[in-house]
């Protein structure tokens, strides 16, 4: 694996519940993507980040264990959440992380009923205390800025190709949507 890149902060240390991923904040910009719904593609992930070359990965459920496989072949620090089809698996179905200081909420959506609305994922990252939420299971790409709460869904990786491109850094966060290739 390669160094982060100039002006990136490199991964401290990587908690499972997502509470402290990196040890020092400050004016860097941190690099991440954001996944969804790979549903046991595991090469798609590994083309993902070998083309973008992040800090860390954030996957929003359904293809955990290949997501996890993928950041350890990467060196890299994922934060993951539990999807609807990840069965037996350890990771939560909420993360509440602050790269960067910037409060974000994870999940994979399911449980927030994002298919018929985004209300209820709305009111659940606005009581966090979150800037913006991150989630998956729609396998629909979404970027809606504006609102008390950003909304990001990176689609399926798996299924379509689509993913984010995360940058936090100086108290701002700038998402774009990509595709494997």
């Amino acid at each position: 694996t390669s160094a982060p890149a100039e002006g990136r902060a490199a991964p401290a240390a990587f908690w499972a519940d997502g509470t402290t991923i990196f040890a020092e904040k400050g004016d860097k910009t941190m690099k991440f993507c954001a996944a969804s719904d790979s549903h046991g593609d595991f090469d798609v992930l590994c083309r993902m980040l070998e083309k973008e070359r992040p800090d860390g990965m954030i996957f929003l459920g359904d293809g955990v264990r290949e997501a996890l496989r993928a950041g350890r072949l990467f060196g890299l620090p994922v934060l993951a959440v539990a999807g609807n089809c990840d069965l037996a698996c350890q990771e939560p179905a909420t993360l509440q992380p602050s790269p960067e200081g910037f409060p974000l909420f994870l999940t994979h959506g399911h449980r927030f009923g994002v298919k018929q609305g985004f209300g209820a994922l709305e009111r659940a990252a606005e009581q966090a205390g979150a800037k913006a939420a991150f989630f998956g299971h729609t396998h629909q790409p979404m970027l809606r800025e504006g609102g008390p709460v950003a909304l990001y869904n990176p689609g399926s990786v798996g299924q379509r190709g689509t993913y984010l491109t995360v940058e936090i850094g100086g108290g701002k966060l700038t998402c774009r949507l990509e595709r494997a290739e």
